[in-house]
């Protein structure tokens, strides 16, 4: 992201009586492409369990500008998505310092089975669009635990116990005899 420069000078004069250029202003600016950036630039959670603990992952918002920035941060459907986002503990807006970057926390608890999108919006103050978007992306999935120690199972198993049971009572057999 490159910045650009820009100087303008004003020169202020009066025609009666005439003077020019009685007073100079001189305006210099710098601008961005983009204000906000976010790092990493999208979350993966790969498998995670339904109804279970919410996972959390932070990404690191930065302000670019020169001043202070306010962000307000949200999901773009809040309804129903099981990924959510804050900043400040359960703020959804705060105030990054100029050059600066704050933590951003996003959590995702799965309430199905299956692959689940979402993008969290980072919108500048009175802006109508995110500055920055942050695609997510999680995988909910039911764990079924059985078990509970050693079995043994299938024809081949009881044969062979059944015939080691056999071996050992004619071995005590011939013993006898």
């Amino acid at each position: 992201m490159e910045p650009t420069s820009s100087l303008t000078k004003l020169e202020f004069g009066t025609k009666s009586p005439q003077q020019l250029r009685v007073v100079f202003i001189e305006l210099k600016g710098e601008a961005t492409l983009r204000i906000l950036d976010v790092d990493p630039p999208s979350l993966n959670w790969e498998r995670e369990d339904v109804n279970g603990v919410a996972q959390a992952k932070t990404v690191t918002l930065s302000n670019s500008s020169s001043q202070a920035q306010r962000v307000f941060v949200s999901m773009k459907e809040p309804d129903g998505s099981p990924f959510s986002a804050n900043v400040n503990g359960s703020s959804n807006s705060i105030d990054i310092p100029a050059q600066g970057s704050v933590p951003l926390t996003v959590l995702f608890r799965p309430d199905k089975a299956g692959e689940v999108t979402g993008e969290v919006q980072i919108k500048l103050q009175d802006a109508s669009t995110p500055e920055v978007t942050l695609p997510v992306k999680g995988v909910g999935q039911f764990l079924t635990g059985r078990g509970g120690g050693c079995s043994a199972t299938g024809m081949g198993s009881a044969s062979l116990l059944a015939m080691l049971t056999l071996l050992g009572l004619h071995s005590r057999r011939r013993r006898r005899e």
